[in-house]
C-alpha cells in the first residue's frame, strides 16, 4: 500500500478552499452520524435524499400487474428508489457524504496532498468551480458505465447503485495534478513487506491509481471504480485543454503539454543531428530560441557545457543541471540554453537558494525574449528575488514598472501588488 504524504512542490499563495472543502466534508459527515441515530427505517431519510440517485428501468407491467404488485407489496416502489428517486442536487451533496470514516480519512488524505497546488494553479474560484464539475463528469461515468441488469421476481430490471463521496471529485484533483505536476516526487508511506517512507514521481503513483481501477471497474461491490475514472479523464482532459488553449500558463520543462511539446522538439533536434552534426544544430537552435541572428561557423567552447546541461534538464537532474550550469556560468559566463531550459534553470537555481545566479537567468531571459507570454510573469518572480533575496529595491521596482497587473494571472499579480505596497 502506498499512501501520499505531501509533494515537493508548494504552492506560491495560501492554500485556501482545499481546506474549506476538507472542513465541510468533516463537518457533514459528523452531521450524518448524529443525523443516522434519529432515523425512521420506514421514512426515506435527509440523507438519502442527499446521496445520489438514478432513474431505474422499472419491469415492463401493466396497469393490473401494477396494482398487484402494490397489494402485495406496498413499498415496492420503494425498493427500487430507496432515495425517492434522482434530483439535481444529489450531482453536488453526493460530493460531501461518506459511507464510513476511513472512506473520509482517505479521501481527505489524497485531497488535503493533491489539492494546494492544483488551487494554486487554477486559482481560488478556478478550482473550487472544476472540483464541483469534476464530482459532477464522475457522476456520470458512474451512470453510464455502472448500471446493471438486475433479475427480480417482477423481471429485468437495469439498476444503477446509488453512490455517495468525494472520490470522483478528488480523482479529477488528481488528474489534473498528473497534466499540471507529472514529475514532481511525491513523498510516500510504503505499507508493503516492508515500512517507510519512499519518493516517487506523481505519474508513477497516479499511474497506478489509475490502472488499478481500470482493474477493478466493472466487478460490482461498493466502490465506484467507474467513477473514479471518469473524474480522472475529466481532471486529465481540462486541464491539458485549458494549457493547449493558453488559458492556464505553462510551468516549463514540468506540465505534460510541456514535456510532450518538449519530446517532439527534441526527435526533431535529434534528427537534425543526424543529418547535419551536433555543434551546427545545436548554435542554429540557440540563434532561433533568442531571437538572435545566424551565428557564424566558428566553434563555440560553450557548446560542450550547453549540451550538458540541456542533458540533465531534459532528464529531469536538478541537481546535475544546477552544478553543471555552475561551472558553465563560473568558467564562461551566462550561457543562453533556449526558451523552455532557460526558465526551467532559473527555477532550478531558485529552488537551490542561488537566487543571485537565478536572477541572472531571468535577466538574460529577458534580455532574449523581451515579449515572450511569460515575459511579465518572469518580471514579477524577478522583482521579488531582487526585492527579496538580493536586497536591491531599485531594480525590483524598475520591473514592477514594466508590468501591467491586468495581463497577469492572478496569482502573479497579487504578488505584484504586494511588492509594490513593500517597496512603498
Amino acid at each position: 500500500m502506498l499512501l501520499p504524504i505531501k509533494t515537493e512542490r508548494a504552492p506560491r499563495r495560501q492554500t485556501v478552499v482545499t481546506y474549506w472543502l476538507i472542513g465541510a466534508c468533516v463537518v457533514v459527515f459528523l452531521l450524518q452520524s448524529v443525523i443516522g441515530r434519529f432515523d425512521d427505517p420506514h421514512q426515506i431519510s435527509i440523507i438519502d435524499r442527499c446521496l445520489l440517485q438514478f432513474p431505474i428501468g422499472m419491469p415492463q407491467l401493466d396497469e393490473s400487474e401494477r396494482i398487484i404488485a402494490l397489494d402485495n407489496s406496498p413499498d415496492f416502489e420503494r425498493q427500487f428508489n430507496p432515495g425517492g428517486g434522482f434530483r439535481i442536487w444529489q450531482v453536488l451533496t453526493y460530493q460531501f457524504l461518506h459511507g464510513d470514516t476511513l472512506h473520509l480519512l482517505f479521501n481527505m488524505l489524497f485531497l488535503w496532498v493533491f489539492g494546494p497546488p492544483v488551487e494554486d494553479r487554477l486559482g481560488r474560484a478556478g478550482f473550487f468551480g472544476f472540483y464541483l464539475c469534476a464530482g459532477m463528469a464522475a457522476a456520470g461515468a458512474h451512470a453510464l458505465f455502472a448500471a446493471e441488469l438486475l433479475e427480480t421476481s417482477l423481471g429485468p430490471v437495469r439498476v444503477t447503485p446509488p453512490v455517495l463521496g468525494a472520490s470522483g471529485s478528488i480523482a479529477g484533483v488528481t488528474g489534473a495534478f498528473l497534466v499540471l505536476f507529472p514529475r514532481v516526487r511525491i513523498r510516500c508511506f510504503l505499507f508493503f513487506f516492508i515500512i517507510g517512507f519512499i519518493d516517487i514521481p506523481a505519474w508513477v503513483l497516479i499511474a497506478f491509481a489509475v490502472m488499478k481501477d481500470l482493474f477493478m471497474a466493472g466487478g460490482g461491490g461498493a466502490v465506484a471504480y467507474e467513477a473514479h475514472l471518469g473524474g480522472y479523464a475529466f481532471g486529465a482532459a481540462i486541464s491539458a485543454m485549458l494549457i493547449s488553449l493558453g488559458i492556464l500558463s505553462r510551468e516549463p520543462m514540468y506540465d505534460l503539454v510541456s514535456l510532450w511539446r518538449h519530446s517532439s522538439r527534441r526527435r526533431t533536434y535529434q534528427s537534425l543531428v543526424r543529418k547535419h552534426g551536433i555543434g551546427d544544430v545545436a548554435r542554429s537552435h540557440v540563434g532561433r530560441d533568442a531571437g538572435s541572428p545566424e551565428t557564424t561557423d566558428a566553434p563555440d567552447p560553450t557548446d560542450e557545457a550547453r549540451r550538458s546541461i540541456l542533458v540533465h534538464i531534459r532528464n529531469d537532474r536538478q541537481p546535475e543541471a544546477t552544478a553543471a550550469y555552475l561551472n558553465a556560468a563560473g568558467e564562461h559566463g551566462q550561457i543562453w540554453l533556449g526558451r523552455d531550459p532557460q526558465l526551467a534553470m532559473g527555477q532550478m537555481l531558485t529552488a537551490g537558494g542561488h537566487h543571485a545566479d537565478a536572477a541572472a537567468v531571468y535577466e538574460l531571459f529577458l534580455q532574449n525574449m523581451p515579449s515572450d507570454r511569460e515575459a511579465a510573469e518572469v518580471r514579477v518572480l524577478l522583482a521579488l528575488i531582487c526585492a527579496r533575496r538580493l536586497n536591491d529595491p531599485v531594480r525590483a521596482s524598475a520591473l514592477l514598472s514594466e508590468i501591467d497587473e491586468r495581463a497577469l494571472p492572478e496569482n502573479a499579480a497579487q504578488i505584484a501588488s504586494n511588492l509594490r505596497e513593500e517597496l512603498g
